[in-house]
């Protein structure tokens, strides 16, 4: 599945006339008797539908508007187009020179008092955030929004902002919140007659239900928005929309209705100067032939998708489109041009990981230093507090000998304070300075030792003089050791993302089978490859209560263990009990079990130590603490029992469906 391209709007300027058409406003502009500044307002108007429907007219009003704002000196005009470049930019993909716009504007709408401008500008701030994936910051600007919105009421202004919050919980996989907020926004817009964005609203809620699975509310969603942004000629929503539907209906492997979707958006994406959007549109119409057999086409279609995607450097992007045409050449058994693509796919996504371990790194670095400037700061304040309580109680010369007891106490109780927090603050700071020379370590050494190995193990097929047998070796053996790096790496961003963002259990109820067979049915390549089976017992078909993202990755994370500790030809069995008002899921294995003195060290990953599976696959001990964060923030229980060489029986509680269910 690819990742969806959610698309929203930045605010378009509060100016005159702003429900009239774009007929209309270029009507108005020939009119002799319309007034410099209205007509800055106007052709910042036209230039704000422009972005939406021809990017070059968009320009050719955004320069008029400064140019005639500087000759009569109208602030607010510079500030209104200063503001609409920076959107300009920012559909262009040039997210630093957006930022260099909005701050421009920001300041000169402070000068004039724009309230409504400053927010505006906070909140376009805020959208560049999103866009780059800095969801605090992009909260912290919303939210700065909103309290200028105090000043004023505006529904519209209102509106983008809730919608805009939605779609930072949908980022983070918060569905419920993100529907919440989107719903409030889609309320505000109908009930104050905001029709125009009603399409945006529709589109974000169908990508929330398509995220979750639900499609038929999904498409629903979408083709609301699809009416909507035709009716109000919005061609670069119209074209997202029509991108999002055939997504969906190429999930549902109805290639001949994704097909039309996908086309139709690229002609749209062509026109409005959209490159980004063209090439995804056009892996859509690859995937489409791809599903449909005609495999010529599919090809044709995906280096065209390719040629945009590499000029553009859109990353992502091109893994999904290495993909494509891996796959396709293997159809057509051209062997050595797919495992071509197939290498460039995984370059591309271990540049990707890199990039974003590096990131994740050095977050951790500069708040593992705030922390530890805050702990030296409120030391320093009470040392100096109580230095102050001693010298006024030692003015009094008739309670001398009281006072030199009192303050003989209370520097010894002090010093015993001082001490303590002192050790406990270097014990603090050496643990964390473990934690990320550690990881440090891993993404260095363990991550880019076994894609090193499989990248010459792949080289190895330049030599035309390798078998059949050998071929298939190698090929087996390189996907065990991708997928193992895969999942560790994962885990580590999880994890990362906990300790930076805080994140918290978003309970839902949710049938337990589903999740189990889900991980199963994901995790039985990796555990053919040892010729292990997995069976399940017990009656999983319950309604729990818990954040079901974390349950994946917590279920995920144990059966993958097993597999990794099983000896080949083992056996897995996965078996559902309960216990009160909870229950108990076993992951039973075969493998080579734990020796006793490492039991209370599993859960603790700054005591982890690297491990090795029976097939060389190597652990960094990240997991199980992870699981243990996630089950105890789900008010469950994780444990192991576990005979060295005789196999283990890990087991998660997870509380069953609330009867006080609302």
């Amino acid at each position: 599945m690819r990742l969806f391209t959610i698309f929203f709007f930045a605010l378009s300027p509060p100016i005159i006339l702003a429900q009239t058409t774009k007929d209309s406003l270029e009507l108005l502009l020939k009119k002799s008797t319309l007034a410099d500044t209205s007509k800055v307002l106007v052709l910042n108007q036209l230039g704000t539908i422009f972005l939406q429907m021809d990017s070059t007219k968009a320009v050719t009003c955004l320069n008029e508007a400064i140019k005639l704002s500087s000759a009569i000196r109208f602030k607010r005009g510079i500030a209104i187009t200063t503001k609409n470049y920076g959107i300009l930019y920012e559909y262009a993909g040039n997210y630093k020179k957006a930022l260099e716009f909005y701050e421009t504007a920001l300041n000169l709408f402070k000068d004039i008092e724009d309230i409504i401008g400053v927010a505006e500008s906070y909140n376009n701030f805020g959208i560049i955030y999103y866009l780059q994936g800095i969801y605090d910051k992009a909260l912290y600007n919303y939210l700065k929004a909103e309290k200028m919105l105090q000043k004023k009421s505006d529904p519209a202004f209102l509106s983008s902002i809730l919608n805009n919050i939605g779609l930072i919980y949908e980022k983070q996989m918060q569905y419920d919140k993100a529907l919440d907020y989107l719903k409030k926004g889609l309320k505000i817009r109908e009930e104050n007659g905001l029709y125009s964005k009603l399409g945006a609203s529709y589109s974000n809620i169908g990508m929330v239900y398509q995220a979750i699975g639900q499609y038929i509310l999904a498409l629903d969603y979408h083709r609301k928005a699809k009416e909507n942004r035709g009716k109000y000629d919005d061609l670069k929503g119209l074209a997202a929309t029509l991108t999002n539907i055939g997504d969906i209906y190429l999930q549902q492997k109805k290639a001949s209705l994704a097909l039309p979707n996908f086309q139709k958006a690229f002609e749209i994406k062509t026109r409005v100067g959209d490159k980004r959007g063209q090439s995804y549109a056009l892996l859509g119409i690859a995937e489409a032939y791809f599903q449909l057999g005609n495999y010529i086409e599919c090809i044709r279609y995906a280096e065209k998708s390719l040629s945009i995607a590499t000029q553009l450097n859109l990353k992502a992007h091109l893994v999904e489109i290495y993909i494509v045409l891996a796959n396709v050449n293997e159809k057509l058994h051209n062997e050595k041009t797919a495992i071509n693509h197939l290498q460039k796919a995984i370059s591309f996504k271990d540049s990707i990981y890199q990039e974003k371990q590096r990131e994740n790194i050095a977050e951790l670095a500069v708040r593992f230093e705030l922390e530890k400037t805050q702990q030296e700061k409120h030391l320093m304040e009470a040392a100096m507090f109580n230095k102050e309580k001693e010298l006024s109680k030692a003015s009094n010369i008739v309670k001398l000998q009281l006072i030199i007891v009192s303050v003989i106490s209370i520097a010894l109780l002090v010093t015993l304070v001082l001490l303590y927090k002192l050790r406990k603050t270097v014990k603090e700071r050496n643990k964390l300075n473990r934690v990320k020379d550690y990881l440090i370590s891993i993404i260095s050494h363990d991550y880019r030792g076994p894609l090193t190995s499989v990248k010459s193990s792949l080289m190895l097929f330049a030599f035309d003089d390798i078998s059949a047998e050998e071929q298939k070796y190698i090929l087996s053996v390189s996907a065990n050791e991708i997928s193992n790096t895969l999942n560790f790496l994962d885990n580590m961003l999880i994890w990362a993302n906990a300790q930076l963002k805080g994140i918290k259990a978003n309970k839902t109820y949710f049938i337990l089978s589903s999740v189990i067979d889900a991980n199963i049915e994901l995790l039985t390549p990796q555990a053919k490859y040892k010729k292990i089976s997995i069976t399940t017992e017990g009656n999983a078909n319950i309604e729990v209560f818990a954040d079901r993202d974390m349950i994946n990755i917590i279920l995920r994370n144990l059966i993958s263990n097993s597999i990794k500790f099983s000896n080949e030809n083992g056996k897995i069995k996965i078996v559902t009990t309960f216990s009160e008002q909870k229950a108990v899921v076993h992951i039973i294995d075969e493998g080579v079990g734990i020796r006793k003195e490492r039991i209370p060290l599993l859960f603790k990953f700054d005591e982890a130590t690297p491990t090795y599976g029976t097939g060389n696959e190597k652990g960094i001990g990240l997991g199980l603490s992870l699981c243990k964060d996630f089950i105890e923030q789900n008010d469950g229980e994780i444990g192991v029992s576990s005979e060295f060489g005789s196999g283990s029986d890990f087991f998660i509680t997870i509380p069953l469906n609330n009867p006080v269910k609302s």
